[in-house]
């Protein structure tokens, strides 16, 4: 399920699927998106993944409600990484830098 979402992003980040909880499709400012919820070290991390919104490689920290994480545009889409826990965020985007390709060059500045 989670690779047929992420397919039209050209995204594969199958190492980590054990760890996900919830996958489906959204809709954000009306543009098809995808939501999936991940299990990291017991703290729950959404990754959400929408059409190219900003130009590529802008990188932004975010935190609203509680949450806290980062916006990154990457080739095919614009990708949000957000939690409750800070550590939890960065041992997230640390798997990505680690098992996906199309992660590494955005990630290395973060």
């Amino acid at each position: 399920m989670v690779r047929e979402l992420l397919s039209p992003y050209n995204m594969n980040i199958d190492n980590m699927v054990s760890q996900v909880i919830y996958a489906d499709e959204c809709t954000i400012d009306s543009k098809k998106s995808v939501h999936i919820v991940y299990s990291i070290n017991k703290q729950l991390v959404s990754l959400v993944v929408m059409p190219v919104t900003r130009s590529l490689n802008d990188i932004r920290q975010i935190g609203d409600r509680g949450y806290q994480g980062v916006i990154v545009s990457v080739e095919n889409g614009t990708v949000i990484i957000a939690s409750k826990d800070k550590t939890a965020v960065s041992d997230f985007i640390e798997n990505l830098r680690v098992h996906s390709q199309l992660f590494k060059a955005q990630m290395e500045v973060l």
